[in-house]
C-alpha cells in the first residue's frame, strides 16, 4: 500500500503540471484563432489519460486502506478522516467526469474555435475541482 500512496503522491504534481498545460494550450489556441492540431488533441488525452490514472490510484487506496470505511459515522465526525472518506473521492471523480466530457466534447464539435472553447471549458472545470481538493487538503 506505501508504493500505492506514493504513486498517487507522485502523480498529483503530474496531474497538476498536466492541466495547467493542457489549459495554457487551449486557451492560446481559442483566442489566438489557432487550428486545433493533433498536439491538442495529444494533450487532452495526456491530461484525461494521467486524470484516470489518478483516480484508479486513489480508488485502490480507498478500496483496500479503507481509513475509515469501517466506522462511518466516526468519519463523518472527523474533518480530515471525512475529507479522505468522502469528500476527496467525490470531488475527483467530479474532475474526471469534466475531464472526459472536455476530450469527447472537443473530439465531436467541427469548428477549431469550438474545439478549443470546449476544450478550455470543460478542462478549467476539472482542474477547479482537482485546485479545490489541493486548497481542502491544506485547510484540512
Amino acid at each position: 500500500m506505501a508504493f500505492i500512496l506514493l504513486a498517487h503522491a507522485i502523480v498529483r504534481w503530474v496531474l497538476l503540471a498536466a492541466g495547467i498545460i493542457v489549459v495554457a494550450k487551449a486557451l492560446i489556441g481559442w483566442l489566438g484563432k489557432q487550428p486545433f492540431t493533433k498536439l491538442d488533441d495529444q494533450l487532452g488525452l495526456i491530461f484525461t489519460i494521467v486524470v484516470d490514472i489518478q483516480v484508479l490510484l486513489g480508488l485502490i487506496l480507498w478500496l483496500f486502506a479503507r481509513p475509515g470505511l469501517r466506522d462511518l459515522a466516526q468519519a463523518m465526525s472527523n474533518g480530515s478522516l471525512r475529507f479522505i472518506v468522502l469528500e476527496h473521492p467525490i470531488l475527483m471523480l467530479i474532475a474526471l467526469t469534466f475531464a472526459h466530457m472536455g476530450r469527447s466534447r472537443s473530439k465531436k464539435a467541427t469548428a477549431a474555435a469550438t474545439k478549443h472553447r470546449v476544450s478550455l471549458t470543460f478542462y478549467i472545470l476539472s482542474l477547479v475541482f482537482i485546485a479545490l481538493i489541493f486548497v481542502l487538503a491544506v485547510m484540512g
